[in-house]
């Protein structure tokens, strides 16, 4: 069965840059991974919230999801149509794939699971699993 994006999905993607887009539709169309799309585009609003509450390191306007096209995407594994939270290994694995995905339609990005790119996981201070940029941006 060939996988697509629900509507909030859509209405999610739908707020990223073209780039970012480009390399969404591409995973998703690999069929390999069933994913949802959280958040493209953050409000003022919602990032001082998120900063308040530590879920962010910036207030708005200086983060990557308050550029309108946004310049980041929250997206996250589905395991049985939900997300597991607590799966830090499935959320590795899946973002190691995910940029895959990204090099394959020539899009940089870089990933909240290994924010300096040496590939190594374990020596982030801020992880943030389901969050991939545009680098150089």
């Amino acid at each position: 069965m060939a996988l697509y994006f629900g509507k909030r999905s859509r209405i999610a993607r739908d707020s990223c840059d073209p780039d970012l887009q480009k390399v969404l539709d591409h995973a998703i169309s690999k069929n390999q991974y069933d994913f949802t799309i959280i958040e493209g585009h953050r409000g003022e609003e919602r990032q001082n919230y998120l900063y308040e509450t530590k879920r962010s390191h910036v207030k708005w306007p200086d983060g990557m999801h308050n550029f309108d096209p946004s310049k980041a995407v929250d997206v996250a594994p589905l395991t049985g149509g939900k997300i597991n939270w607590n799966d830090i290994q499935f959320f590795r694995e899946f973002g190691w794939w995910f940029l895959l995905c990204s090099l394959e339609v020539g899009v940089d990005l870089r990933w909240g699971g290994d924010w300096d790119s040496d590939l190594i996981t374990k020596d982030q201070n801020f992880h943030d699993l389901p969050h991939y940029e545009l680098a150089n941006r």
